[in-house]
């Protein structure tokens, strides 16, 4: 047995597989904590706590002495269980709809991703971006309702938030994503959606400071 508690140092213990970060979800009941691997690298599959999501309380990374993770209960990402990113939706009128903590949404389609770039001179592979997050519906009164997919993206040599929409009315083109950056209470950052080719979907990516 492993003499480390990695993941009470959220730490990974796969990192030796070129695997720095490894899911966990929190869930209600006692507080209990399920992960991708124990210390000893027995490893779940993913499937195994997406059919428990209405049971999970928080869903998250872990990996580098960091922590990324989201409450189900508001689609806030929080880093390092304290500091909060903010997402909205600005659109051409400049009215503001809250992508996170939306009242009338729900958080627990949760998914995870890893993409392998390449392999490094080891042989291992190099997993960049992996990521978390959510789809999720937002309702609106002047747009109607559209599809939301927010992806938590951790490279290399940075992190990211993608967001993919999905929505049928024509004034969305001219929206954009609005970023509220954890570290800096009044700093933010705006993108504006890039339409894709069949004209209903839109997608956008920003650097997390």
């Amino acid at each position: 047995m492993s003499s480390i508690d990695y993941t009470k140092l959220d730490l990974s213990p796969l990192e030796d597989e070129g695997i720095d970060y490894i899911w966990f979800a929190r869930y209600f009941e006692y507080d209990f904590t399920k992960f991708e691997s124990n210390n000893d690298k027995v490893k779940i599959e993913f499937d195994s706590i997406y059919k428990d999501r209405d049971r999970i309380r928080e869903f998250g990374l872990i990996g580098k002495s960091r922590k990324i993770s989201i409450f189900l209960n508001d689609g806030l990402f929080r880093l390092n269980g304290q500091d909060v990113i903010h997402l909205y939706i600005k659109t051409a009128d400049d009215r503001f709809l809250n992508i996170s903590n939306n009242v009338d949404s729900k958080y627990n389609d949760i998914i995870t991703k890893k993409h392998i770039s390449g392999v490094d001179d080891k042989g291992k592979p190099i997993i960049s971006p992996i990521s978390i997050g959510y789809t999720t519906e937002i309702k609106d009164q002047y747009v109607g309702i559209f599809n939301v997919t927010v992806l938590y993206n951790i490279y290399k040599d940075h992190d990211s938030i993608s967001v993919h929409l999905k929505s049928a009315d024509p004034t969305i083109q001219n929206s954009s994503i609005v970023l509220v950056h954890p570290y800096f209470q009044f700093k933010s950052d705006e993108a504006k959606l890039n339409r894709l080719d069949d004209g209903m979907e839109f997608e956008v990516e920003l650097q997390v400071q």
